[in-house]
């Protein structure tokens, strides 16, 4: 034995095994004591956990019904790792990227924790019912509330855009009726700018909860002192020069709007323009005029018109058979022509060549007023009522006079009936009606026109 320890051979042996088992024996302890202190996987339960649904295209569906809306996920693992997982964060959901209308059943997903976590998703499917949506366009109503400044009326509602889309279910859009907002003009003094949220109401009156595109717009309201539109009058002054007739005249502006007091427009037909001076004239001319105002509390839109005149050599033409029209009798009188026998006169008219072609002898008047004359025989100068740039012509066949004999009326037993004081109120012409006893006086006699205008010119 002790030549054996002596040996170097047999010590290194000997350690050799005494190693090897010594790795044994260390090995055989981890491994039981790793056995024994391993835990075992325990199990946690998550109730109610909101089912979330996602990717669903908003808009063409609509979600109606989603059954059940809740999960219960029961987690399972070390409790190690299990105490440190939140909870609040992991969440269901229901993918509808694919969701078709109608009522289906759709898988469900457990989202922020390892699916080797996840022991049971109760329940794992949900029905869940889709309505298609439609659009339908409807016009933007503003409804005006309150009462501007005094002296300041509300002008029309200028909204932009003035359509908008509706985007509802297709069972619930048939009751939308109007998409509307509401804007106050209270004591406003000034225009009202400012955008307004829409929305829709059905036809009972009641908001409907409805997407509207666009769901603001821009509106404009005036307020403006009051204002009525009307023609605007030029007036011509002057004579062109001899030899020469105004052709045609024609206005940039034919219609103004004049502001003013509500009173004052209510008196206001027309409204009273420039004066144009055609004096001397012998050739077309334009020029450009401002529009006046009548006063200081007027306003005119717009300032300025542009007229253009046309100037042509004259012509003339003689027009027979012009009847003779009494105006300003009095009722308590009769009268009658006496000169002409006729009760008709010839004139000489002149004009544009256009114009003078086209007039006719229902455009001219020839009157004879007997206003505030007394009882017996005038003579008087007829007026020649005449169209627009026809004028009487300087030279004519015979001078434009009539006498005319102003008669008491003469009552059923042949005596005349008092003489009244004249009028001095004109009254519209018309035949009078004698007594049965007296005979007839006519006051107006319109033979038939037979009488076809000559045309010559005037030499310049």
């Amino acid at each position: 034995m002790d030549k054996w320890l002596r040996s170097n051979n047999v010590v290194k042996a000997i350690a050799l095994m005494i190693g090897i088992l010594l790795w044994f024996v260390v090995h055989l302890d981890v491994d039981k004591t790793t056995a024994t202190t391993t835990p075992l996987p325990i199990e946690q339960t998550i109730n109610a956990v909101k089912i979330i649904p996602f990717k669903l295209d908003e808009a063409h569906f609509s979600m109606q019904k989603m059954d059940p809306e809740y999960a219960n996920i029961t987690l399972k693992g070390k409790q190690s790792v299990l105490s440190k997982l939140n909870t609040n964060a992991i969440q269901v959901q229901v993918d509808l990227s694919n969701a078709a209308v109608g009522t289906h059943a759709y898988p469900l997903k457990v989202i922020n924790v390892q699916n080797s976590y996840v022991s049971t998703l109760v329940p794992n499917m949900v029905m869940i019912t889709l309505e298609e949506l439609q659009k339908k366009e409807f016009p933007v109503t503003i409804n005006v509330v309150g009462i501007p400044s005094a002296g300041y009326i509300v002008g029309q509602p200028i909204v932009n855009p003035n359509r908008v889309h509706v985007t509802l279910k297709t069972s619930d859009l048939n009751i939308v009726d109007s998409v509307r907002a509401e804007v106050s003009v209270d004591k406003a003094a000034a225009v009202i700018t400012k955008q307004v949220k829409l929305t829709a109401y059905g036809k009972d009156g009641k908001p409907v909860d409805a997407v509207i595109t666009p769901a603001v717009v821009d509106v404009e309201i005036p307020i403006t002192v009051p204002f009525k539109e009307m023609p605007l009058q030029v007036k011509v002054v002057g004579t062109p020069a001899q030899g020469y007739s105004i052709a045609s005249m024609t206005q940039s502006v034919k219609r103004v709007t004049v502001f003013s007091t509500q009173a004052a427009l209510d008196q206001m037909e027309f409204y009273e323009g420039p004066q144009v001076d055609v004096t001397d004239l012998k050739e077309n001319k334009k020029i450009t005029l401002d529009i006046p105002l009548m006063n200081k509390d007027i306003r005119v839109d717009p300032v300025k018109v542009e007229i253009t005149l046309e100037i042509v050599p004259s012509s003339t033409v003689t027009i027979s058979n012009i009847p003779l029209r009494i105006s300003g009798e009095n009722d308590s009188f009769v009268t009658k022509v006496i000169l002409p026998e006729t009760p008709v006169i010839q004139a000489v008219l002149e004009g544009a060549p256009d114009l003078l072609a086209k007039l006719n002898l229902q455009d001219i008047q020839a009157i004879v007023d007997v206003s505030n004359l007394s009882p017996g025989k005038h003579e008087l100068v007829i007026n020649l009522s005449l169209p627009m740039f026809i004028k009487s012509a300087a030279i004519q066949p015979q001078e434009l006079k009539a006498t005319v004999e102003i008669m008491a009326k003469v009552d059923a037993l042949g005596s005349a009936s008092p003489t009244p004081t004249p009028s001095t109120s004109p009254s519209s012409s018309q035949t009078p009606t004698p007594s049965p006893s007296a005979t007839p006086v006519i006051a107006i006699v319109e033979p038939t026109p037979s009488v076809t205008p000559v045309v010559s010119s005037i030499p310049e």
